[in-house]
C-alpha cells in the first residue's frame, strides 16, 4: 500500500481507496484529518480517545496491537458463542459489547459518545446513522484488508495517528519469523503440511490470504 505526502498545510487528507491510499494536506481543520475512504470523507480526530471498533478481527485486533484499548466493540458469534478470532476474550476484557459484527446496535454505541468509529463496509447500511453519532471511516475488506495484513495493520495506524507504533509491532513480528525460521532449519525440506486451526468447537483450514502464504511457508 503506496502511501505518498503532499504537504501544503496544517490538516492531513488521508484517501484509502483500493490499493493506493493516499496522504495530502489542507487548511480545512487544524483539529483533525480528513480520510476520504469508499463511503466518502471523514474528518477525523488527530488523537482519538474513545474508538468503537465494528469487527473484532479486522479493527479490533489490529487496534489492540497498536496500544489502543477502544471503549467499545462489535463481536461474532459462532454456535451461540462469542468469536474473537485470534484474541483471547481475557485481551477484550473491559470493551464494551454493542451488538454483532453485522448489525452493531446503534443506542449502544450512541451511549459510548464515541469519538471514532471503525469498520467494514458489511455495515454499509448503517454508514449515515454512524456518521452521526461520531466520525466514521469504514473499510472494504476486499479491496483493502485482505491481501496484506501488514498493508492493514499500516493503514490503520495511519488513521489513528499510530504509525509509528505499527513499524514497532512488524519488527517484533518479522523477528519472531526470523527466531522462528532459525530454529526449524532445514528439518521441513521436502515435506508437506497440513496447517488447521480449532476454536469455538470446530476446526478450520486458513484461506489463500492467510500469513503462511506471504512467507512462503505454504
Amino acid at each position: 500500500m503506496a502511501f505518498v505526502l503532499l504537504a501544503i498545510a496544517s490538516c492531513q487528507n488521508l484517501l484509502i481507496k483500493g490499493s493506493q491510499p493516499l496522504i495530502e494536506q489542507s487548511t480545512i481543520f487544524s483539529e483533525c484529518r480528513v480520510v476520504r475512504h469508499q463511503l466518502g470523507q471523514t474528518c477525523v480526530p488527530v488523537e482519538p480517545k474513545r474508538i468503537v471498533a465494528l469487527d473484532p478481527i479486522y479493527i479490533l485486533d489490529p487496534l489492540l496491537s497498536l496500544g489502543i484499548n477502544p471503549v467499545g466493540t462489535a463481536v461474532d458469534y459462532w454456535r451461540g458463542k462469542r468469536y474473537w478470532g485470534g484474541l483471547s476474550p481475557d485481551e477484550a476484557e473491559g470493551i464494551e459489547v454493542i451488538g454483532q459484527s453485522y448489525q452493531p446496535s446503534l443506542e449502544k454505541l450512541l451511549a459510548l459518545k464515541p469519538d471514532l468509529i471503525l469498520g467494514l463496509t458489511d455495515v454499509e447500511q448503517y454508514y449515515p446513522q454512524l456518521s452521526a453519532i461520531a466520525p466514521t471511516v469504514l473499510l472494504d475488506y476486499y479491496k483493502e484488508v485482505q491481501f496484506s495484513f501488514k498493508k492493514h495493520l499500516r493503514a490503520i495506524a495511519q488513521i489513528v495517528g499510530r504509525e509509528a507504533n505499527a513499524e514497532e509491532v512488524l519488527a517484533r513480528y518479522q523477528q519472531r519469523i526470523e527466531t522462528l525460521k532459525a530454529q526449524i532449519g532445514n528439518r521441513l525440506e521436502g515435506k508437506e503440511i497440513s496447517v488447521i486451526y480449532y476454536s469455538n468447537g470446530t476446526f478450520w483450514t486458513p484461506g489463500h490470504q492467510a500469513v503462511f502464504f506471504k512467507f512462503g511457508t505454504i
